[in-house]
Protein backbone atom coordinates (compact mmCIF):
# COMPACT_ATOMS: atom_id res chain seq x y z
CA UNK A 1 0.00 0.00 0.00
CA UNK A 2 2.96 2.34 0.38
CA UNK A 3 3.20 2.90 -3.37
CA UNK A 4 -0.49 3.43 -3.90
CA UNK A 5 -1.44 3.03 -7.55
CA UNK A 6 -4.11 5.61 -8.24
CA UNK A 7 -4.58 4.22 -11.73
CA UNK A 8 -6.35 1.26 -10.14
CA UNK A 9 -10.08 1.48 -9.55
CA UNK A 10 -11.47 1.63 -6.01
CA UNK A 11 -12.25 -2.10 -5.92
CA UNK A 12 -8.64 -3.02 -6.80
CA UNK A 13 -7.22 -0.71 -4.13
CA UNK A 14 -9.58 -2.22 -1.56
CA UNK A 15 -8.67 -5.76 -2.65
CA UNK A 16 -5.02 -4.98 -1.96
CA UNK A 17 -5.93 -3.46 1.41
CA UNK A 18 -7.99 -6.51 2.44
CA UNK A 19 -5.27 -8.94 1.33
CA UNK A 20 -2.69 -7.29 3.57
CA UNK A 21 -5.13 -6.96 6.45
CA UNK A 22 -6.16 -10.63 6.21
CA UNK A 23 -2.54 -11.83 6.19
CA UNK A 24 -1.92 -10.00 9.45
CA UNK A 25 -5.16 -11.41 10.91
CA UNK A 26 -4.03 -14.97 10.10
CA UNK A 27 -0.65 -14.27 11.71
CA UNK A 28 -2.26 -12.89 14.86
CA UNK A 29 -4.70 -15.83 15.13
CA UNK A 30 -1.78 -18.26 14.72
CA UNK A 31 0.20 -16.54 17.52
CA UNK A 32 -2.78 -16.45 19.88
CA UNK A 33 -3.57 -20.15 19.25
CA UNK A 34 0.09 -21.04 19.80
CA UNK A 35 0.00 -19.12 23.08
CA UNK A 36 -3.17 -20.95 24.24
CA UNK A 37 -1.79 -24.37 23.31
CA UNK A 38 1.56 -23.57 24.89
CA UNK A 39 -0.18 -22.51 28.07
CA UNK A 40 -2.27 -25.72 28.20
CA UNK A 41 0.76 -28.00 27.69
CA UNK A 42 2.99 -26.20 30.22
CA UNK A 43 0.36 -25.44 32.86
CA UNK A 44 1.24 -28.53 34.86
CA UNK A 45 4.95 -27.82 34.64
CA UNK A 46 5.42 -24.09 35.22
CA UNK A 47 2.76 -21.58 36.23
CA UNK A 48 5.39 -18.81 35.95
CA UNK A 49 5.00 -18.99 32.13
CA UNK A 50 1.42 -17.72 32.34
CA UNK A 51 2.51 -14.06 32.30
CA UNK A 52 4.78 -14.62 29.30
CA UNK A 53 1.98 -16.26 27.31
CA UNK A 54 -0.44 -13.50 28.30
CA UNK A 55 1.99 -10.80 27.16
CA UNK A 56 2.53 -12.59 23.84
CA UNK A 57 -1.23 -12.73 23.20
CA UNK A 58 -1.72 -9.06 24.12
CA UNK A 59 1.24 -8.09 21.92
CA UNK A 60 -0.20 -9.94 18.92
CA UNK A 61 -3.62 -8.30 19.32
CA UNK A 62 -2.01 -4.87 19.76
CA UNK A 63 0.04 -5.39 16.59
CA UNK A 64 -3.14 -6.25 14.69
CA UNK A 65 -4.78 -2.99 15.83
CA UNK A 66 -1.64 -0.99 14.97
CA UNK A 67 -1.37 -2.56 11.51
CA UNK A 68 -5.07 -1.96 10.84
CA UNK A 69 -4.68 1.75 11.66
CA UNK A 70 -1.56 1.99 9.48
CA UNK A 71 -3.44 0.51 6.52
CA UNK A 72 -6.36 2.87 7.12
CA UNK A 73 -4.01 5.85 7.15
CA UNK A 74 -2.42 4.66 3.90
CA UNK A 75 -5.87 4.53 2.32
CA UNK A 76 -6.45 8.13 3.42
CA UNK A 77 -3.46 9.34 1.39
CA UNK A 78 -5.71 9.38 -1.69
CA UNK A 79 -7.20 12.60 -0.27
CA UNK A 80 -4.44 13.73 2.10
CA UNK A 81 -1.52 13.45 -0.33
CA UNK A 82 -3.06 13.13 -3.82
CA UNK A 83 -6.00 15.54 -3.39
CA UNK A 84 -8.61 13.24 -4.93
CA UNK A 85 -11.66 13.29 -2.60
CA UNK A 86 -13.99 11.59 -5.09
CA UNK A 87 -11.75 8.55 -5.48
CA UNK A 88 -11.18 8.57 -1.72
CA UNK A 89 -14.95 8.37 -1.20
CA UNK A 90 -15.24 5.44 -3.60
CA UNK A 91 -12.47 3.55 -1.78
CA UNK A 92 -14.03 4.16 1.64
CA UNK A 93 -17.42 2.95 0.42
CA UNK A 94 -15.85 -0.16 -1.13
CA UNK A 95 -13.78 -1.05 1.95
CA UNK A 96 -16.52 -0.50 4.58
CA UNK A 97 -18.22 -3.95 4.14
CA UNK A 98 -14.84 -5.59 4.82
CA UNK A 99 -14.33 -3.74 8.13
CA UNK A 100 -15.16 -5.56 11.36
CA UNK A 101 -16.04 -3.58 14.48
CA UNK A 102 -18.31 -0.58 14.86
CA UNK A 103 -15.51 1.63 16.23
CA UNK A 104 -13.48 1.46 13.02
CA UNK A 105 -16.62 1.83 10.88
CA UNK A 106 -17.49 5.06 12.71
CA UNK A 107 -13.94 6.35 12.12
CA UNK A 108 -14.23 5.47 8.45
CA UNK A 109 -17.59 7.24 8.22
CA UNK A 110 -16.03 10.44 9.59
CA UNK A 111 -13.25 10.16 6.99
CA UNK A 112 -15.90 9.77 4.30
CA UNK A 113 -17.79 12.87 5.51
CA UNK A 114 -14.53 14.82 5.36
CA UNK A 115 -14.38 14.01 1.64
CA UNK A 116 -17.90 15.40 1.23
CA UNK A 117 -16.85 18.60 3.02
CA UNK A 118 -13.86 19.03 0.70
CA UNK A 119 -16.17 18.45 -2.30
CA UNK A 120 -18.59 21.03 -0.82
CA UNK A 121 -21.53 18.61 -0.94
CA UNK A 122 -23.09 20.01 2.21
CA UNK A 123 -26.57 18.51 1.86
CA UNK A 124 -24.96 15.07 2.06
CA UNK A 125 -22.63 16.26 4.85
CA UNK A 126 -25.65 17.14 6.99
CA UNK A 127 -27.42 13.85 6.25
CA UNK A 128 -24.33 11.77 7.09
CA UNK A 129 -23.41 13.68 10.25
CA UNK A 130 -26.91 13.05 11.66
CA UNK A 131 -26.27 9.29 11.37
CA UNK A 132 -23.17 9.44 13.60
CA UNK A 133 -23.75 8.57 17.28
CA UNK A 134 -21.71 11.25 19.02
CA UNK A 135 -21.64 9.58 22.45
CA UNK A 136 -19.93 6.49 20.99
CA UNK A 137 -17.00 8.44 19.56
CA UNK A 138 -13.59 8.65 21.22
CA UNK A 139 -12.40 12.07 22.46
CA UNK A 140 -10.19 12.59 19.40
CA UNK A 141 -12.99 11.52 17.05
CA UNK A 142 -15.41 13.93 18.76
CA UNK A 143 -13.06 16.81 17.92
CA UNK A 144 -13.01 15.65 14.29
CA UNK A 145 -16.84 15.34 14.36
CA UNK A 146 -17.22 18.89 15.75
CA UNK A 147 -14.80 20.14 13.11
CA UNK A 148 -16.93 18.66 10.34
CA UNK A 149 -20.05 20.22 11.88
CA UNK A 150 -18.29 23.59 12.03
CA UNK A 151 -17.71 23.44 8.27
CA UNK A 152 -21.42 22.67 7.79
CA UNK A 153 -22.56 25.49 10.10
CA UNK A 154 -20.14 27.87 8.36
CA UNK A 155 -21.73 26.99 5.03
CA UNK A 156 -25.19 27.53 6.55
CA UNK A 157 -24.20 30.82 8.24
CA UNK A 158 -25.01 29.36 11.67
CA UNK A 159 -22.78 31.28 14.13
CA UNK A 160 -24.74 30.03 17.16
CA UNK A 161 -24.13 26.45 16.13
CA UNK A 162 -20.37 27.09 15.93
CA UNK A 163 -20.38 28.72 19.39
CA UNK A 164 -22.09 25.59 20.77
CA UNK A 165 -19.39 23.41 19.21
CA UNK A 166 -16.71 25.55 20.88
CA UNK A 167 -18.44 25.04 24.23
CA UNK A 168 -18.46 21.27 23.71
CA UNK A 169 -14.75 21.22 22.91
CA UNK A 170 -13.92 23.19 26.07
CA UNK A 171 -16.03 20.77 28.12
CA UNK A 172 -14.19 17.87 26.52
CA UNK A 173 -10.83 19.45 27.38
CA UNK A 174 -11.85 19.70 31.03
CA UNK A 175 -13.30 16.19 31.28
CA UNK A 176 -10.56 14.36 29.42
CA UNK A 177 -7.05 15.03 30.63
CA UNK A 178 -5.71 13.94 27.27
CA UNK A 179 -2.56 15.70 26.05
CA UNK A 180 -3.28 15.05 22.37
CA UNK A 181 -6.78 16.52 22.74
CA UNK A 182 -5.82 19.52 24.91
CA UNK A 183 -2.50 20.44 23.28
CA UNK A 184 -3.07 19.63 19.60
CA UNK A 185 -6.56 18.71 18.41
CA UNK A 186 -8.69 21.12 20.45
CA UNK A 187 -6.62 24.29 19.74
CA UNK A 188 -6.56 23.50 16.01
CA UNK A 189 -10.34 22.93 15.94
CA UNK A 190 -11.02 26.09 17.96
CA UNK A 191 -8.81 28.14 15.61
CA UNK A 192 -10.80 26.92 12.61
CA UNK A 193 -14.10 27.67 14.36
CA UNK A 194 -12.92 31.16 15.31
CA UNK A 195 -11.97 31.70 11.65
CA UNK A 196 -15.47 30.65 10.58
CA UNK A 197 -17.00 33.01 13.16
CA UNK A 198 -14.77 35.90 12.08
CA UNK A 199 -15.99 35.46 8.49
CA UNK A 200 -19.64 35.33 9.54
CA UNK A 201 -19.20 38.42 11.75
CA UNK A 202 -17.35 40.36 9.03
CA UNK A 203 -14.09 40.55 11.03
CA UNK A 204 -11.80 40.39 7.98
CA UNK A 205 -8.56 41.12 9.85
CA UNK A 206 -9.05 38.23 12.28
CA UNK A 207 -10.15 35.89 9.50
CA UNK A 208 -7.07 36.70 7.41
CA UNK A 209 -4.70 36.37 10.37
CA UNK A 210 -6.23 33.02 11.36
CA UNK A 211 -6.13 31.64 7.81
CA UNK A 212 -2.43 32.55 7.52
CA UNK A 213 -1.75 30.77 10.81
CA UNK A 214 -3.74 27.69 9.73
CA UNK A 215 -1.76 27.59 6.49
CA UNK A 216 1.55 27.72 8.37
CA UNK A 217 0.47 24.74 10.48
CA UNK A 218 -1.15 22.72 7.66
CA UNK A 219 0.52 19.31 7.25
CA UNK A 220 -1.18 17.78 4.22
CA UNK A 221 -1.42 18.97 0.59
CA UNK A 222 -5.24 18.90 0.54
CA UNK A 223 -5.36 21.18 3.63
CA UNK A 224 -2.95 23.63 2.02
CA UNK A 225 -5.05 23.70 -1.15
CA UNK A 226 -8.27 24.27 0.78
CA UNK A 227 -6.92 27.13 2.89
CA UNK A 228 -4.94 28.77 0.07
CA UNK A 229 -8.29 28.89 -1.73
CA UNK A 230 -10.09 30.45 1.24
CA UNK A 231 -7.30 33.00 1.73
CA UNK A 232 -7.28 33.77 -1.99
CA UNK A 233 -11.03 34.36 -1.97
CA UNK A 234 -10.70 36.69 1.01
CA UNK A 235 -8.00 38.66 -0.85
CA UNK A 236 -10.29 38.93 -3.89
CA UNK A 237 -12.85 40.47 -1.53
CA UNK A 238 -10.18 42.90 -0.27
CA UNK A 239 -9.21 43.76 -3.90
CA UNK A 240 -5.68 42.55 -3.20
CA UNK A 241 -5.40 40.97 -6.64
CA UNK A 242 -1.67 40.32 -6.48
CA UNK A 243 -1.90 38.13 -3.36
CA UNK A 244 -5.18 36.63 -4.54
CA UNK A 245 -3.52 35.49 -7.79
CA UNK A 246 -0.60 33.98 -5.89
CA UNK A 247 -2.84 31.95 -3.57
CA UNK A 248 -5.30 30.89 -6.25
CA UNK A 249 -2.49 29.86 -8.60
CA UNK A 250 -1.21 27.59 -5.82
CA UNK A 251 -4.66 25.97 -5.72
CA UNK A 252 -4.67 25.44 -9.50
CA UNK A 253 -1.14 24.00 -9.46
CA UNK A 254 -1.64 21.63 -6.52
CA UNK A 255 -5.40 21.03 -6.23
CA UNK A 256 -5.54 18.27 -8.86
CA UNK A 257 -9.04 16.72 -8.59
CA UNK A 258 -10.34 19.09 -5.90
CA UNK A 259 -13.32 21.31 -6.76
CA UNK A 260 -11.41 24.31 -5.36
CA UNK A 261 -8.87 23.98 -8.21
CA UNK A 262 -11.63 24.30 -10.82
CA UNK A 263 -13.13 27.31 -9.06
CA UNK A 264 -9.72 28.99 -8.64
CA UNK A 265 -9.04 28.61 -12.37
CA UNK A 266 -12.30 30.35 -13.22
CA UNK A 267 -11.64 33.21 -10.80
CA UNK A 268 -8.07 33.69 -12.06
CA UNK A 269 -9.38 34.12 -15.60
CA UNK A 270 -11.46 37.08 -14.37
CA UNK A 271 -8.73 38.86 -12.37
Amino acid sequence: MKDLNLNQDAASIVKEYCKKSNLVTILVVFVVLAVILGYIFTLHFSSSLILIYLLLAIGAIYYKAYHRNQLRFQLKTILYEYCDPEKQMAVFQAVRPHIFGQYLKRELDLDRIQCLVVMERFTEVEEELKKIQEKKLSSASKIFYYNLYSNLYFHQGNAEGIEELKRKIRELEQKRKNKRVSQQLAPTALLLMNTHLAHLEGDIDTEKRNLERILRDASYPFQKVKFHYELGMLEVKLSDNSEAKRNLQYVVDHGKAMVQAQKAEQILSML
